[in-house]
């Protein structure tokens, strides 16, 4: 596979032929009133009362906007990659934080491309425009979180951010993401689709979502920025992107060190020094984090735990269940049951079962092999 960075990604012309997360698209609810809200432009935000729970139009928009508060909003991104202007679908106008479920290249205006995946937290500040290139031919799927510009500067400070404008709210376009964070959004995401939900509950947990997704940020900026010289910088972050997005796109399959660093022809060695100085994390617990959370989709979806297993990577039933339990604190079963207890079951329509046949495919294409 041909590098993806060994030089910037140069934006495209912003057309915005479908708006992203956060837009100035009127969308209409799915039942009730049938009145319909207009995500605002800065700096005011919409004057809703209490929460409502809203649908987008399938077919007309990727972005589903799911719930809006007077502070804050949330929805899901489903973009396939047919999808006329794919590669461009901003600006983005609330700060935001989205955790990708699908893997895709990310550029963000004055930022350099990243590749967004289950492991990373894109972190947008208010009107920000960005382009995407996809991973895979599943396109683009992530959850998304936005809160007003008045209330992100609030959180910023609290982490010692300057906090001082809402466009430049974070100094970093995109943040680590651990498992435990996002096995947290997940079942935020489908607590959202429970009508019953405690408005109070629900707004506290997604404050405290989004400043536990700027949080890691601060760390990864200082040390990302420890090389020597910039040139030094350049290769490790081009190394370290082009390593994730083998990872992303592989990582059900039996992956070694050695297969990974002759395919970006570095020694082994290089590969594992600079993807933890760039990501913080061994190569390794990158590629487990990235499976168990493919492992969460799967077994929300009814999947037999010693099917997902094996279709996330894992040698066996076992290990899975044990590297499940020491990454989130709990075991598959416990997950499942508070899935399912919950009564939010799988996430409806999202389009996740085709990834069944895909997973179910390259896991047998590698034991035949």
């Amino acid at each position: 596979m041909p590098p993806l960075f060994t030089h910037r990604i140069e934006p495209g012309t912003l057309r915005t032929l479908q708006p992203g997360p956060m837009d100035c698209q009127k969308i209409a609810p799915a039942s009730g009133s049938g009145a319909s809200i207009i995500s605002p432009g800065l700096p005011k935000g919409p004057k809703a009362s209490g929460i409502h729970r809203l649908r987008g139009r399938p077919g007309i928009s990727p972005n589903e906007l799911i719930v809006t508060h007077e502070s804050w909003q949330h929805g899901r991104f489903r973009l396939p990659v047919s999808w006329p202007g794919f590669e461009d679908t901003g600006p983005i106008v609330w700060p935001t934080v989205v955790f990708p479920r699908e893997p895709v290249v990310i550029e963000q205006a004055q930022s350099e491309p990243v590749v967004a995946d289950a492991n990373t937290v894109m972190v947008y500040n208010a009107m920000r425009t960005y382009t995407r290139r996809a991973l895979t031919d599943r396109g683009d799927r992530c959850e998304w979180y936005s809160v007003t510009p008045t209330l992100a500067l609030e959180i910023a400070r609290s982490l010692g951010l300057p906090g001082d404008d809402p466009r430049s709210m974070a100094p970093f376009a995109h943040a680590p993401c651990s498992p435990r964070l996002y096995r947290d959004q997940r079942r935020l995401s489908l607590c959202m689709d429970n009508a019953c939900a405690e408005p109070l509950a629900l707004t506290e947990m997604v404050f405290d979502l989004f400043r536990r997704a700027l949080e890691p940020g601060v760390g990864a900026r200082q040390r990302r920025s420890a090389a020597t010289t910039e040139p030094t910088r350049r290769a490790h972050r081009d190394l370290a992107e082009n390593a994730k997005a083998l990872l992303a796109q592989r990582y059900a399959q039996r992956l070694t060190l050695d297969m990974l660093s002759d395919e970006l022809e570095v020694s082994p060695f290089h590969l594992a020094r600079t993807f933890r100085h760039w990501t913080g994390q061994t190569v390794h617990k990158y590629l487990t984090a990235l499976r168990v959370a493919a492992a969460l989709d799967l077994i929300a979806l009814g999947v037999p735990l010693g099917k997902v297993a094996t279709m996330t990577g894992f040698s066996s039933h076992s290990h899975f269940t044990q590297i499940f339990g020491q990454m989130l604190g709990e075991s598959p079963s416990a997950w499942r049951r508070n899935i399912q207890g919950s009564g939010l079951g799988s996430e409806p329509c999202d389009g996740f079962e085709e990834d069944l046949g895909t997973a179910q495919a390259c896991t047998e294409t590698q034991d035949a092999g």
